[in-house]
This record gives structure tokens, C-alpha cells and sequence, in this order.
């Protein structure tokens, strides 16, 4: 069960990563969007 949990978070964190990266990329970065997002991945640990 603990191996699973660590699964999910990196998986988690690759997206997190991943949907940086892309906005980054693709437009003007927008520091709310990441600060929000940011707080939300916090908080699933």
C-alpha cells in the first residue's frame, strides 16, 4: 500500500512537472496560475 501511495505522488509530480513546463512553453507564464497550483500539489502530501 505504501508503495502505491509513492507511485501516485510521483505521477503527481510528473504532471505537475510536465503542465509547468508546457504553460512555460506555450504562453506568457502566469505566476497566480502556478502559486495555485503550487499550494494544490502541497497539499496531497
Amino acid at each position: 500500500m505504501k508503495q502505491k501511495n509513492k507511485i501516485n505522488a510521483m505521477i503527481a509530480v510528473i504532471l505537475l512537472v510536465s503542465g509547468i513546463y508546457y504553460t512555460v512553453s506555450s504562453s506568457s507564464f502566469n505566476i497566480e496560475f502556478f502559486r495555485t497550483t503550487f499550494e494544490s500539489i502541497l497539499g496531497i502530501f
